[in-house]
């Protein structure tokens, strides 16, 4: 246990720096996100019009998906085909809202980070654990990397395939995943050992 609580420690910490050489230093969103070639831009009319919506934070689609439950199941099937029709001839968006903004330089997000990255590498050594007798060193990194490829499938692929996340973003969280949790497993595979 002292092993794995060591490789989460060092693991973890690996696995957040990656992520700040990656998301800070390189920085790889750029290759995916783009700018409003407009003068709108994120600052004037953009965030105006987005005080007016009187909206609270979270997630909203355009169109909007129809979720009102007092409508007949005929009504219903026809709003959906309504709001698909629009999809189709565009725009379409998922926006992520906070309304009254966001401190981008609060440090606890800093500390959140840290922290879910070590539970994140301390479930990685333990499930290593129950599979290591017998593996090389560099097997166990590849099942380390290999949880990365998973969660890059059941995360940001499944997202660009049912919420339309461009696949430019999508690869970049591939990349992220993958090369992340490839570095975590070279310090993991160092500290848990091959032995039953």
């Amino acid at each position: 246990m002292n092993r794995i609580l060591l490789a989460s420690l060092l693991g973890g910490l690996a696995a957040f720096l990656m992520g700040f050489v990656l998301w800070v230093a390189l920085p790889v969103q750029k290759a995916a996100t783009q700018e409003f070639k407009s003068e709108v831009q994120q600052d004037t009319q953009l965030s105006a019009w987005f005080s007016t919506l009187e909206q609270g934070e979270g997630t909203y689609f355009i169109p909007q998906i129809p979720s009102d439950e007092s409508l007949s199941a005929e009504d219903q099937a026809a709003a959906v085909e309504a709001m698909q029709d629009q999809a189709e001839q565009g725009p379409y968006a998922v926006i992520h809202l906070w309304p009254t903004g966001v401190d981008m330089r609060n440090p606890m997000m800093m500390v959140k980070g840290l922290v879910l990255s070590i539970l994140a590498a301390f479930l990685a050594a333990s499930l290593l654990t129950m599979t290591r007798a017998g593996l090389s060193y560099f097997q166990r990194v590849l099942f380390v990397a290999g949880l990365g490829a998973f969660v890059s499938l059941v995360a940001p692929l499944t997202s660009v395939n049912y919420l339309l996340y461009p696949l430019e973003w999508g690869m970049v969280l591939v990349f992220d995943h993958v090369l992340t949790w490839l570095v975590c497993g070279l310090v993991i595979a160092r500290v848990v050992p091959s032995e039953a």
